[in-house]
């Protein structure tokens, strides 16, 4: 969509078209693009979410700047929940997550944005184990 109508996309209006089309089990990718006005919320639909393999929250295009400004409204207490309800999916499809520049790189590291990367390692880790064996 085009990047004028992505940035006026709010967690409910997401939210709705994520239910609408039961994301949870039918959506593999999910790119946020210039969706600057969520906190997260829209991604409740996805928990427990066994299909999904790609959420990209970086809130940017491909090989843009990926400092914004204003500071993006998204939020680890939103979005860790959701993302922990599928990782925690025996046989989750989760591949690839993209975060906000802001939680990368901040002055000082949000604790349970490094504590869910440390989980998301050890299950990608453990998937890489099972399919080794």
């Amino acid at each position: 969509i085009e990047k004028e109508l992505a940035a006026m996309l709010t967690d409910d209006d997401i939210s709705k078209v994520l239910l609408h089309v039961d994301a949870a089990h039918k959506v593999k990718r999910l790119r946020l693009t210039n969706c600057t006005c969520i906190t997260g919320a829209c991604l409740t639909s996805l928990q427990h979410s066994t299909s999904i393999e790609q959420i990209d929250m970086s809130l940017v295009e491909a090989h843009k700047n990926p400092r914004l400004e204003p500071t993006p409204l998204l939020t680890c207490d939103q979005v860790l929940p959701i993302l922990r309800s599928i990782i925690s999916q025996e046989r989750n499809s989760l591949k690839h997550l993209q975060f906000p520049h802001v939680w990368r790189h901040a002055e000082i590291a949000d604790y349970d944005f490094v504590e869910f990367l440390n989980e998301y390692n050890r299950m990608m880790e453990n998937r890489e184990a099972t399919f080794c064996q």
